[in-house]
């Protein structure tokens, strides 16, 4: 699957005043940075490598064929397999010295062929998609012929209000997601896969992600760290949204991005940039995008929340706010954060939430993010 690896810049907090002001740092803790070098495909058969990278597949952007653009920072690579369809293809993407992408879970991505021959284009995004809400941060893909002949499904706790018998079901068919240009779909054939919903009461913190239709045994699944396999799973992303408003959630099923958006909400919020780990003692940074969807002026709180590694909510949230913030019509603004790490916290994976709305009463618009606290630098 195509990776995104992400850079991370600047620091972020709330001022004394309650305003949003860039805070000046030197760097961030443990940013993930470019990558650039090569990159091979690598697997389990001869046609890529056995394992090894430099007799895998190497990838390049050069803008000849498979490679679409030249100097694009997305890298490219064709395989042609010939083995035999009761083999499962395990592949990584790796650059040969330590760095290896795999699923969300580190594990081995698979790909179950057919009849041989069979054509594979792999493809590596070493570009930031997250200024337009897409997650993951990291993520991979190969080409559309390995996604094109399923059918997907977002699944998740939200499922009744959507007008299912049920919640995470991922054999419905009133959830399913579709490319074809209507009900909320942009564009017909774009490879992104759409759902579209206007609930009939509030959505607060409902669970979803994107699954292969059919039962959860051997599924393939797709959260905001990326891809998965039975029985292995991804992290779902957190939905919150006002009765009356529109839901729409996207799945780019052949380059690896998936997200959503509340349409209605008066104002949003968007993460462009955190700290992807941060070690105890230190701090934890964000850039938060502050968007006003209404014409006229507009105020909102704005506040952060936390999820402790345990999945219970931060002792004291908010961690950070709630501030009231007041745009014109249409505009926004970015927002600085920061967020100190105690020398105590439970090591592990937080989810940081950025909300707007009236705090204590009413949630218009949640975005999330995963970091990661680390044993504190020697």
């Amino acid at each position: 699957m195509k990776h995104r690896h992400r850079n991370c810049a600047g620091a972020l907090r709330f001022n004394s005043e309650g305003d949003l002001t860039m805070m000046t740092t030197a760097a961030l803790a443990l940013a993930l940075t470019t990558t650039f070098g090569s990159w091979y495909v690598v697997g389990n058969t001869d046609e890529i490598g056995n394992w090894n990278p430099p007799d895998g597949v190497l990838m390049h952007d050069d803008g000849i064929a498979p490679d679409a653009t030249a100097g694009d920072n997305i890298f490219s690579a064709s395989v042609l397999f010939d083995v035999p369809d009761s083999v499962l293809v395990e592949y990584k993407i790796a650059d040969g010295v330590e760095t290896w992408y795999g699923t969300a879970t580190g594990n081995n991505m698979q790909l179950d062929l057919g009849a041989a021959p069979e054509e594979v284009l792999f493809y590596l995004d070493l570009n930031d998609r997250s200024g337009d809400g897409w997650h993951p941060q990291a993520g991979w893909s190969i080409s559309d012929d390995h996604v094109a002949d399923h059918a997907w499904v977002a699944v998740g706790s939200f499922q009744d209000e959507a007008g299912e018998t049920g919640d995470w079901d991922p054999n419905s068919t009133v959830t399913q997601m579709h490319d074809d240009g209507l009900n909320g779909d942009a564009v017909a054939g774009d490879g992104i896969y759409t759902f579209q919903f206007v609930p009939a009461t509030d959505l607060v913190a409902e669970s979803w992600k994107v699954v292969r239709q059919g039962d959860w045994a051997g599924s393939i699944k797709f959260g905001a760290n990326g891809w998965s396999f039975d029985p292995g799973d991804s992290w779902n992303l957190t939905l919150n949204a006002n009765a009356g408003y529109t839901v729409i959630m996207e799945f780019n099923a052949a380059l690896g991005w998936l997200r959503h958006t509340v349409v209605g909400a008066p104002m949003s919020t968007l993460i462009l940039d955190h700290d992807v780990e941060v070690p105890r003692g230190d701090t934890f940074d964000m850039i938060v995008k502050v968007i006003n969807n209404e014409e006229t002026t507009t105020t909102a709180d704005v506040w952060v929340d936390a999820v402790m590694p345990n999945g219970l909510p931060a002792p004291v949230n908010p961690v950070a706010g709630p501030v009231s913030v007041t745009l014109p019509g249409n505009a926004e603004t970015n927002a600085p954060v920061s967020l100190p790490v105690p020398m105590s916290a439970p090591l592990g994976d937080y989810q940081i939430q950025t909300r707007t709305g009236v705090h204590g009463s009413e949630i218009w618009d949640t975005q999330q993010v995963t970091t990661t606290v680390i044993e504190a630098a020697n």
